[in-house]
């Protein structure tokens, strides 16, 4: 409880150098600098290091919980209590022991002969959807043209993905998504807004779940939902686009094709936003997923309409543009 505390303080806080105790007996929160117990030195109280380098040297006794957000772990010393490392580079020297569990990420961990961990070894997997997107994040594709063909053949099948989910989604559930969809043309500002709280909160509630070894099925179990949230307002997104569409498209088209058409420029925005100068595609791809969520929450999944019909103009949309029509019985045909 003590270790969950003093995260909650330095994530409210949000300060950008570290919070240092007054007495060797307290909690510590390190917030973008380095932390270092020297060696033959001794320490009571729980650790943690936000986007900080962390190292223990060799004799070093930290009496209490280490948790590392973001930075580096060099552990030599003896660490009494759990070590939860969420970061790159996770390293047990030879004399390194931990007594309580030891919770990184897959291909952290650099564990030398002789380290001991007397607790269990848990190892976080990320999602599958994630290990597909990751090459899209900044600076992490490798440099070729092999490396640039093996991006593009993986964007063209999370494209063919996220279409197919679309068109299933859309066929079954008509309604839910024409109604999170109106929320989007209705409501895009708010949408934007609570789509970006809740990012927030998000990211506090699975940290806090992360921290313990109970919390972790449920930290995936919320980021699980947190997606499929997100998903389901990228898809509504889609077919707001595809109505937009539709009556540019020829008569004898299949309605389909539109929602085809309208996820695939979706899904093209998100990828190839690392082609904007500086922040431009981490700032563009917040914004899809954080109007995507918002108008999801808004509709509470499609299940009820938003804004409520009391307020907003019966049979007008926003600035005069006519509204999103909700289908009530027939799905758009995907067939020719």
């Amino acid at each position: 409880m003590a270790i969950l505390s003093v995260l909650l303080l330095a994530i409210w806080i949000g300060l950008g150098g570290g919070i240092s105790p007054t007495s060797p007996q307290q909690d510590q929160v390190v917030i973008g600098s380095a932390f270092v117990l020297p060696a033959g030195s001794q320490m009571a109280g729980d650790v943690v290091v936000i986007q900080g380098e962390v190292r223990i040297e060799a004799d070093a006794h930290l009496d209490g919980d280490l948790v590392v957000l973001g930075g580096p772990a060099i552990i030599d010393g003896v660490v009494e209590g759990d070590v939860i490392a969420l970061s790159p580079q996770v390293r047990l020297g030879a004399s390194a022991r931990v007594r309580g569990d030891l919770v990184t990420l897959p291909g952290a961990l650099e564990r030398a002969p002789g380290a001991v961990v007397e607790g269990r070894q848990v190892t976080i997997t990320t999602p599958r959807i994630v290990s597909g997107l990751r090459g899209f994040l900044p600076g992490a594709a490798p440099e070729g043209l092999l490396a640039w063909a093996d991006r593009a053949f993986r964007m063209l099948l999370g494209g063919l993905g996220l279409i197919l989910l679309a068109l299933v989604v859309t066929f079954f559930f008509p309604g839910p998504v024409a109604r999170s969809a109106r929320t989007l043309e209705l409501a895009p500002a708010i949408s934007l807004g609570i789509g970006a709280l809740i990012l927030l909160l998000s990211v506090v509630v699975i940290l806090i779940l992360a921290l313990t070894i109970i919390g972790i099925p449920l930290a995936l179990l919320f980021l699980g939902l947190l997606s499929g949230a997100v998903l389901f307002g990228l898809i509504s997104m889609g077919h707001l686009v595809s109505l937009r569409l539709g009556p540019s498209l020829s008569p004898g088209w299949p309605s389909g094709v539109a929602l085809i058409i309208g996820m695939a420029m979706i899904w093209s925005l998100w990828s190839l936003a690392d082609l904007l100068p500086l922040c431009g595609g981490p700032v563009i791809r917040l914004l899809l997923v954080a109007m995507a969520l918002g108008s999801t929450f808004l509709s509470r999944f499609g299940t009820r309409p938003y804004p409520p019909p009391s307020a907003r103009p019966a049979g007008s949309g926003p600035e005069g543009t006519p509204p999103v029509h909700e289908p009530s019985r027939e799905a758009p045909s995907t067939s020719t």
